[in-house]
């Protein structure tokens, strides 16, 4: 004999009980491959617990496959049931994929947060007017557009820096290597002009500045990452825009060639 045990849980005339005529078809997978019905009928169930013993238990290889619910004399509690587990796998799998959704949605931002972006241009001459005077100008070297995140601490600053003062962005003297020198090795100048837009984020066609740090905080960074260059390079050689002014810049490119730094994915 072979028991066959399965639960039947109806809201129909209790949180356990069976009211109505119904039947219950449970399919078994014989070990010639093929399956066998068996009906359970209502008077079988018990607190909605079914048990039967079954005779072909010789002929059963692998026991109970599926259990199904089929019709009877009244069947509303059986479409009840399935009607509920449908309403539970639809919510489950509706949450699960808002769920990744959300992940993916955060994923996607953090991505595009970024910290200090620095977009670097080879030039060979720049200037920035504030009004009719001229705050800021360079011969040869670089002039580099500074946005600063709201997440910026004195590490991205030095990264910055250093990677500006290292960037290889010249050929050689004999022209052999097209990327060899950097801007301390050609004696150029630097001409840093802050640029709060570097930190947008689109909504629709509409560009957001909420990641760009405070002006009080950007202006502090700003002049964090000028003086770190004056120090590690040449103070007659770095010169800057005006914060917070509406400057117009004026740039000479040289190739062109545009190089775009970040602090937090370090390229």
């Amino acid at each position: 004999m072979f028991d066959i045990v399965a639960t039947a849980r109806l809201r129909h005339g209790g949180a356990m009980g069976l009211v109505g005529r119904f039947a219950v078809r449970v399919s078994l997978v014989l070990k010639n491959g093929r399956m066998k019905n068996v009906c359970l009928r209502e008077n079988e169930f018990s607190r909605g617990v079914l048990r039967r013993p079954c005779a072909a238990v010789g002929e059963c290889a692998q026991g109970v496959c599926v259990c199904v619910c089929a019709c009877g004399a009244s069947s509303h509690g059986v479409l009840q049931l399935k009607m509920r587990a449908a309403f539970f796998f639809f919510f489950l799998g509706g949450g699960l994929l808002a769920a990744f959704r959300s992940s993916c949605k955060r994923l996607r931002e953090r991505r595009r947060t970024r910290r200090m972006r620095a977009v670097v241009q080879r030039v060979l001459s720049g200037s920035v007017t504030v009004g009719d005077e001229v705050v800021g100008a360079v011969g040869r070297g670089v002039a580099v557009l500074v946005g600063v995140h709201r997440d910026d601490t004195v590490d991205d600053v030095n990264y910055i820096a250093r990677k500006l003062l290292a960037l290889r962005i010249w050929p050689s003297e004999d022209g052999a290597k097209t990327w060899d020198r950097c801007v301390r090795q050609v004696g150029g100048g630097i001409l840093l002009i802050s640029q709060f837009t570097l930190m947008h984020v689109l909504k629709g066609n509409k560009p957001d500045f909420h990641l760009a740090m405070g002006p009080e905080g950007a202006s502090e960074m700003f002049q964090r990452l000028r003086d770190a260059l004056a120090r590690e390079y040449a103070e007659d050689r770095i010169a800057t825009g005006r914060f917070q002014a509406y400057m117009r810049v004026n740039l000479v490119n040289d190739g062109p060639v545009t190089i775009v730094l970040d602090s937090r994915n370090g390229q």
